[in-house]
């Protein structure tokens, strides 16, 4: 953005190294933390090294190449045919089942790197993790195939209501747009946005209230601004439609009700001070 060449060597560095340990591990993949391997995490990885080309002026195509053997056969979750939330680095196996908060960051990472492989990734979560529920479209945290996890909530899904996981959802938004599913687009880009309690100055109140007041007060809703603005590569064919969910007019509901009620009592304030009573 600003043209400043200040820490290319630190880039040129990060890069060689980490594609470099990436590139000698036994499976493809390496730890977060000791014991700690979350295969995303490591497409995160490929994607920056893949990206830092344009900058550096190198090209590490083989080393992307290559570095999709993660990410194929034994390595994915074979139930649903998508990448584990957790894999052990060791055995070069998932150690846990595919989630859609993971998920949701995978497809749009790989649309970067393997544009094809993520439409076929995008298939499949609707296939296993897609649902309309109560008054909710949404994706599942969990696939639909395991029972016993509608309500549950951790730090990389946050809340799981009725099913629907919030990251998987918000994040979800941005990998069907960079698919070009904008028939699932629709749903939970409504929901998100009405979620999100517009104010009249343009502030997200709820994105907002769920950031960091003094260190990242706008954390939440320049991540709305992201997922919001992901759009197809050139060539990817758009899916249109899709149906604004009964969540959205409950909430619309709300919001008039609380509106209007506000508007009551400033009517009724004003009327007081006129006639002098107050």
């Amino acid at each position: 953005l600003t043209g400043s060449r200040k820490h290319l060597d630190l880039l040129r560095d990060q890069a060689e190294t980490l594609a470099r340990e990436i590139d000698e591990s036994p499976h493809g993949w390496i730890e977060d933390y000791p014991g700690e391997c979350y295969p995303v995490d490591v497409l995160g990885a490929i994607v920056a090294i893949h990206e830092a080309d344009a900058v550096l002026g190198t090209d590490r195509s083989a080393f992307v190449r290559r570095a999709f053997r993660a990410f194929e056969k034994e390595c994915l979750d074979r139930s649903v045919n998508l990448p584990p939330y957790s894999a052990s680095v060791r055995t070069g196996r998932p150690s846990s089942p595919s989630r859609g908060c993971g998920n949701s960051y995978a497809i749009w990472l790989c649309t970067r790197v393997w544009p094809e492989v993520a439409q076929r990734w995008m298939d499949l979560y609707v296939q296993h993790f897609w649902q309309r529920r109560w008054l909710f479209d949404g994706f599942r945290e969990w696939p639909s195939h395991l029972p016993g996890n509608d309500w549950y909530a951790d730090v990389d899904s946050g809340p799981v209501v009725a099913g629907h996981g919030f990251a998987a959802c918000a994040f979800g938004l941005a990998a069907a747009r960079a698919t070009g599913r904008f028939d699932l687009a629709r749903p939970l880009a409504t929901e998100a946005l009405a979620t999100s309690w517009p104010l009249p100055w343009g502030t997200l109140l709820t994105p907002r209230l769920l950031s960091n007041a003094t260190d990242a007060p706008y954390l939440g809703e320049a991540a709305m601004l992201w997922v919001l603005v992901q759009q197809p590569r050139p060539g990817v064919p758009a899916r249109t439609g899709g149906a604004v969910s009964g969540y959205v007019f409950v909430l619309l509901g709300v919001y008039l009700g609380f509106g209007s009620l506000l508007v009551v009592r400033a009517v009724r304030r004003v009327r007081l001070l006129w006639s002098g009573r107050v």
